[in-house]
């Protein structure tokens, strides 16, 4: 009898079906109604998501997705699909591996029924994710854990730990990174990281006293701040820079993504853009080592919108770093996040 294979279920955030606005709408409902996306209660969640938030948020958000989308679909699914198939192949028939989404199609339960089928006996967990948050991350493996209980899966579920200090992933970046540099001569470096409302950070700090506590609260990790988003970014930025020897004045680390009128991570990338460009800054290299695929945040929101931005204020050159996509380099490193993998074990968190 052949012994059970260990199941590798990868995941990213998802995408609609489609670009039009009845698709938009239907996969903006299930990303907004989420409780680690608008963390207040269901009552009100349910109030702004379907009473203010849907009536034109859908129309926008196509027309953005319309902007990116290739003929070949959504370039976040094109790239996720593809990295599935080399890790496929990669892997070897020891393992059985499925790709799935937070949210939209392929599906989370999917991808289970996937490994089922297949036999597996564990299932290890690697949300695309780099660095922690309980909208991505803890939103990711909670929801997770319902759908292998309801369709009856009894063997273990391990989370495999973010990655966002992950040696070989920080050489990855610094690599594209140095070739952006080395082509385009710029005056100044921007990594920009997706925000997050505060207070989603300071959930995450068991303490109640460390986080956002002082001006380098984020700066060294510890066991205070081990699951803090912006201390995870500010160490992915400030590792790359240190791999190519960047000095602090040539680069600088902004947030992007910024909704409603509650208090956001900071700085914010579009001030950061402003600012630079009313400093003499011509010449801007952008990379968001936040996302390891090509996506709406990285080329509508930063491609388009960013670049617009930057130019509108006096700058004259704006290159953006592509992403890991499905890079073969980037397919061995997620090998070995599967293969040798850290775990992370998290606690329940209370909203």
């Amino acid at each position: 009898m052949a012994e059970p294979k260990i199941g590798i279920l990868v995941s990213n955030l998802g995408t609609p079906d489609s670009p039009e606005e009845l698709p938009v709408r239907k996969y903006l409902a299930e990303f907004l109604m989420d409780k680690y996306i608008i963390d207040i209660p269901w009552i009100l969640r349910v109030l702004l998501v379907y009473g203010v938030i849907l009536w034109r948020r859908p129309k926008l958000s196509a027309h953005a997705y319309a902007q990116i989308w290739t003929s070949d679909g959504s370039p976040l699914m094109v790239h996720s699909k593809r990295l599935y198939r080399k890790l496929k192949d990669n892997l070897g028939s020891a393992y059985a591996v499925a790709l799935a989404m937070r949210y939209g199609n392929p599906s989370l339960e999917s991808g289970v029924k996937d490994l089922m089928s297949q036999g597996v006996s564990e299932i290890r967990f690697l949300p695309l994710y780099p660095q922690f948050a309980s909208a991505t991350v803890r939103s990711s493996f909670e929801k997770l854990k319902q759908v292998a209980a309801l369709l009856g899966f009894t063997g273990e579920i391990r989370l495999i730990a973010p990655f966002f200090n992950h040696p070989d992933f920080i050489e990855l970046w610094a690599a594209k990174l140095s070739t952006m540099i080395e082509s385009e001569k710029p005056d100044h470096i921007l990594f920009s990281f997706h925000g997050l409302p505060v207070r989603q950070l300071i959930k995450e700090d068991k303490t109640g006293s460390h986080c956002m506590q002082s001006p380098g609260c984020c700066q060294t990790l510890s066991s205070v701040n081990e699951l803090c988003y912006r201390a995870h970014c500010l160490a992915t930025a400030q590792l790359i820079a240190q791999k190519l020897g960047l000095e602090d004045s040539q680069y600088s680390i902004g947030f992007q993504s910024r909704l409603g009128g509650t208090r956001w991570i900071e700085p914010y990338t579009e001030d950061r853009l402003i600012k630079l460009a009313q400093n003499g800054i011509k010449n801007l290299v952008v990379v968001s080592p936040s996302f390891v695929a090509d996506c709406l945040e990285t080329l509508e929101e930063l491609g388009i919108r960013a670049r617009d931005r930057f130019l509108s204020e006096g700058g004259t050159k704006f290159s953006l770093v592509p992403s890991l996509n499905s890079d073969d380099p980037w397919i061995r490193v997620v090998s070995d996040l599967v293969v040798r993998p850290r775990y992370l074990r998290l606690d329940s968190q209370r909203l």
